[in-house]
């Protein structure tokens, strides 16, 4: 066991040197548990964590203050989740990890979208099809069956991408300030 652990840790530190001569920085490490699985995930790839506030089933959440907890997401937060169930404040809950899971999970519409729009996280853990005004958005997936405001919409999520969209009229100074941090820049047409 301890030649096991030995030859992973190993391996580990070979794949996170490579990562960091190709540019991108350490790779992530994920340990595995007795069953296989890693910690806090079942065996159906959704995980436990603990809600901060009541929650309701199919929106969008953010990682909350405690370690585990998640918060119903806006639109300025960093995406991780999506809820399974409805939760209270400081109950257990089932999560989907948004860019980890496989197939398709059902999210909630803040506005009308097709099928076939990329989804963007809304104010409420909810989704809308892309803005049309300049801003910073995480794209969380692409809308399998589209639907109504407030109808649960099925989306092939990602992991979720940060967007800034720009004017048209945006200079060389707003480009180099948008592309700091990773994310995809879009300009709106004239």
């Amino acid at each position: 066991m301890k030649i096991l652990f030995s030859i992973v840790l190993l391996l580990s530190s070979i794949a996170s040197g490579f990562g960091r001569v190709l540019g991108m920085g350490s790779l992530p490490r994920v340990l595995i548990a007795a069953n296989g699985a890693p910690p806090n995930l079942s065996r159906d790839g959704s995980f436990r964590r603990v809600a901060e506030e009541d929650i309701t089933r199919h929106l969008i959440l953010a990682k909350g203050i405690a370690d585990r907890g998640v918060v119903i997401a806006d639109a300025d937060d960093e995406p991780f989740y999506v809820a399974q169930d409805t939760a209270d404040d400081g109950s257990g809950l089932a999560v989907d990890a948004l860019g980890a899971t496989q197939g398709t999970l059902h999210m909630i519409a803040d506005a009308s979208i097709t099928s076939n729009a990329d989804a963007y996280l809304a104010d409420g853990g909810k989704v809308v099809p892309q803005p049309t005004t300049a801003g910073t958005y995480h794209m969380v997936g692409k809308v399998k069956e589209g639907g109504a405001q407030d109808d649960p919409i099925e989306v092939i999520p990602c992991k979720p991408v940060r967007v800034v969209i720009l004017a048209s009229d945006a200079d060389i100074a707003a480009l180099r300030a948008a592309a700091t941090e990773p994310s995809q820049v879009m300009f709106l047409s004239a």
